[in-house]
């Protein structure tokens, strides 16, 4: 759609002969045949490669797409439409039409205040203070009132915005897996803030809330109230009328969540149903969000074939999403996709096709953009994959190489559980026929005792249902299972 737009914009504003090469140099860095600078690409346009001619063709196309873009989107939300009458009062007020100009910051008020976009109104108020210097009927003082009142009026809604955006940053630094108690004290103040808001708050605000309580759940691992605050939080959002255009890809987040609590659950019909829904919420408004979020389809989805004895299902899916997405250079789809291929054949006791799929992540370039938590899980996964394929003399030197990458983060307390399998498998890999030895037995049943896992996020591999599995001589994905459906709170393994 942006690209359909851009081609009109251009046909509507542009002089031919020169606005043709302009479409021909967009239609050929789209293609992805052709880099900005490659030499080949000046040639085809300017021959004999008159780089000149041709960085001002692309200084112009980039200009011209961004008015494109600023046309295109500019009723994605209420906020744009705020600032768009902004722009117009700026215009007239260079125009010398000082009373149109007023006219549209009054305009741009009343929007600010229903789109509960209050931090426009400071530089609303600051644009008709100005505007009174030339325009004799605004009385400044009566505007500089209202900009003290909303700012006394906001200041805390804006104080627990500043709160709500570090702790984001936290939560999303650590994939939401960071073993940080601080974190939940700080999410419980925010809410604590929030209760002493005026009611009736806006939209915004309304999503901070909900956010806020969300991830007080989530860090608190306490999945059954999170999946029923979840849906009360959806049913009341829609029977309120809640969702509309501009804030759509709110609802995409929380049905998002909303099926990945089902599935941590182990409610995998209903988690298949609320699937369907999201699907068609991605198809809403001509897909305004699907390319965002068709990922977050596929990864619940595969969760839901793995959690339910559809490894083959699953598979299918993913070696079909590999081809399709070969030529691709995205990282977050590429790790996604082999991670999850590393896993689901690791249930199948597929331990070659495993150990190719970890291989295209480790020995790649894709390794070292990978947060450490999962750098070390599939260095763990490594270890436990050439154990099982009793490669012991490999696995042993992987083994001393996680050792020492990871020394610095496994002397941190909140990794001691991980500091003490690594001890283990050091023992496994120092004794022969290790699973039988009472030795190494006892030492593996000590360390059951305490141990807790959650496989997902960077666990490619549950290595305590691992260990039990060859503790008691069974295949790991029927323990698995087993473990996943024991308990309802799903907090412990």
């Amino acid at each position: 759609q942006e690209a359909r737009n851009f081609k009109i914009f251009e046909k509507r504003i542009g002089v031919e002969k020169f606005e043709k090469k302009m479409l021909k140099l967009y239609d050929y860095l789209r293609s992805g045949k052709y880099g900005e600078h490659d030499d080949i690409l000046v040639e085809k346009l300017y021959p004999p490669k008159n780089k000149n001619a041709y960085y001002r063709l692309k200084n112009r196309l980039i200009n011209n797409l961004q008015k494109s873009l600023i046309e295109f989107h500019l009723n994605v939300d209420k906020r744009m439409n705020v600032l768009s009458t902004i722009m117009l009062a700026r215009i007239f007020y260079y125009k010398a039409n000082y009373k149109l100009s007023y006219s549209y910051l009054e305009k741009a008020e009343k929007q600010a205040v229903e789109s509960a976009s209050f931090n426009l109104l400071n530089l609303i108020y600051d644009e008709i203070i100005n505007l009174s210097k030339y325009y004799y009927e605004i009385n400044p003082e009566h505007y500089i009132k209202l900009k003290q009142e909303r700012n006394e009026e906001y200041a805390r809604i804006q104080q627990v915005d500043y709160m709500l955006a570090s702790i984001n940053y936290k939560l999303h630094k650590g994939n939401f897996s960071e073993r940080n108690g601080d974190l939940i004290q700080e999410l419980e103040a925010i809410q604590k803030q929030f209760d002493l808001l005026p009611e009736n708050q806006s939209e915004a605000v309304k999503v901070d809330v909900h956010r806020c309580v969300r991830n007080i759940l989530l860090q608190k691992r306490d999945f059954n109230n999170l999946e029923m605050y979840l849906k009360k939080s959806y049913t009341q959002f829609q029977e309120e009328g809640f969702f509309n255009r501009s804030n759509h890809r709110e609802k995409i987040i929380l049905l998002t969540w909303v099926i990945n609590t089902l599935n941590k659950n182990t409610r995998f019909e209903e988690s298949l149903e609320r699937l369907g829904e999201l699907k068609e919420a991605l198809e809403d408004y001509n897909k305004l969000y699907f390319d965002q979020y068709i990922w977050t389809y596929y990864q619940a989805l595969i969760t839901n074939y793995s959690s339910s004895s559809q490894n083959e299902k699953a598979i299918e899916l993913l070696e079909t999403l590999k081809r399709e997405n070969a030529d691709k250079q995205d990282f977050f789809y590429t790790s996604f996709i082999y991670i999850e291929l590393v896993s689901l054949y690791f249930n199948l006791e597929n331990f070659q096709k495993s150990t190719q799929n970890l291989n295209h992540l480790l020995h790649t370039s894709l390794y070292q953009s990978l947060p450490a938590t999962l750098k070390m899980g599939l260095s763990i996964a490594e270890i436990i994959l050439r154990i099982e394929m009793d490669d012991l003399n490999y696995a042993y030197s992987r083994l001393k190489a996680l050792k020492r990458s990871l020394r610095t983060m496994l002397n941190k307390e909140e990794y001691q559980q991980e500091k003490a399998f690594v001890s283990i498998l050091g023992a496994i890999l120092g004794e022969p026929d290790a699973f039988k030895q009472d030795k190494v037995r006892k030492k593996i049943r000590q360390f059951l005792e305490g141990a807790t896992f959650e496989l997902g996020a960077e666990n490619v591999v549950d290595y305590v249902a691992w260990l039990q599995a060859k503790m008691n001589n069974r295949p790991y994905y029927e323990l698995l299972l087993e473990m996943n459906q024991a308990s309802p709170e799903k907090a412990e393994a």
